[in-house]
């Protein structure tokens, strides 16, 4: 089901920090796929029962842990947190100039801040350098571990499909009995650089541990990123993003029809 309707042009449009190109959701499981991970938070708010607990799983070339917006600015949204689309594309934020409130970098430490029983085992596997413990626009710093990238496969294995949670280097009490938000960019498979740096065997073992995990699953939000994906303009982007989309779409069982 479209959310937000994938334009013919779709090929020809940048997946900017602050745009959406398209936004679908399966009507049978809770998956929902975006061009731009800054609708995650929506699609989270509405699958999440703000006074659940649940563990968090983010896997991405990028942390997505920056803070902008002061908290004030979403303070409605934990009263009334099933906000349609339209109406939280609505909320904003002005720092000279005004900007919508949740974009693709900012909306983890966001929903933390709404609803931080979402949060409490939270597991990232990213590329980047990881900066979040700066307080920057009154946000408290956000509680993570980060992992081996190479592990990802075998830790949705062993927490979620398996729930068991044996590890001797972290805090796993209670983390088997609580179901899992799972944050997947596509860009993940690519490098700083923009190599393709997994194969389709890893990527398609990859989605098969997911769709066994589903169970476990609370929701999950996938984001196809095609800016940060190799590609000589954005036709090649998208085409590059969208056959890593179509594994999943076959090991998930789910029909997006992004062509």
């Amino acid at each position: 089901m479209w959310i937000k309707e994938l334009p013919q042009d779709y090929k020809e449009r940048t997946s900017f920090y602050k745009d959406v190109v398209f936004l679908w959701k399966c009507e049978e499981l809770p998956i929902y796929v975006s061009d731009n991970h800054l609708t995650a938070a929506w699609c989270w708010l509405q699958e999440c029962n703000p006074k659940e607990c649940y563990n968090f799983m983010h896997i991405d070339r990028h942390a997505d842990l920056k803070g902008c917006g002061h908290p004030k600015d979403i303070e409605s949204l934990k009263h009334n947190p099933q906000v349609s689309f339209d109406d939280f594309q609505k909320i904003k934020y002005n720092n000279g100039e005004t900007y919508p409130f949740f974009m693709w970098d900012n909306y983890i430490r966001a929903c933390h801040y709404l609803f931080p029983e979402w949060f409490h085992t939270n597991y990232f596997y990213v590329h980047e350098t990881v900066d979040a413990d700066k307080n920057d626009w009154g946000y408290e710093a956000f509680p993570f571990q980060r992992r081996n990238a190479l592990y990802v496969r075998e830790d949705l294995s062993q927490f979620i499909e398996e729930a068991n949670p044996y590890m001797g280097d972290g805090p796993v009490e209670s983390m088997w009995d609580k179901p899992w938000i799972v944050n997947l960019d596509l860009d993940f498979f690519w490098d700083q650089n923009n190599v393709k740096i997994f194969d389709e065997q890893f990527i398609r073992d990859f989605a098969q541990r997911i769709n066994r995990a589903m169970k476990g699953i609370k929701v999950l939000t996938i984001a196809l990123s095609p800016d940060c994906v190799a590609g000589d303009n954005m036709q090649q982007k998208w085409n590059n993003v969208v056959d890593v989309l179509k594994i999943f779409e076959d090991e998930l069982h789910i029909v997006v029809s992004v062509m």
